[in-house]
């Protein structure tokens, strides 16, 4: 799924724990945030994605009010 961040939820430490996607639809998804592998991608660099509204691609697992990103990539504008 693609679309642009609206909000990066991260802990003290920086890892990202969740985030909120606006699709291209203007449908708005919230999601959990499980990394693999954790790190991969820091908090700071999506919230730049916000800013510059930036598309990101998330890959996730689960349906209905549970899911779970387990892979966040640029997307091509």
């Amino acid at each position: 799924m693609s679309g642009v961040l609206r909000h990066v939820g991260a802990s003290p430490s920086g890892e990202i724990e969740s985030i909120t996607l606006e699709t291209g639809d203007g449908g708005v998804v919230k999601f959990t945030v499980e990394l693999n592998p954790p790190g991969v991608v820091s908090a700071e660099h999506l919230r730049l994605h916000i800013a510059q509204k930036q598309p990101v691609s998330v890959s996730f697992a689960g349906e209905g009010d549970r899911r779970v990103v387990y892979r966040i990539d640029d997307a091509p504008p």
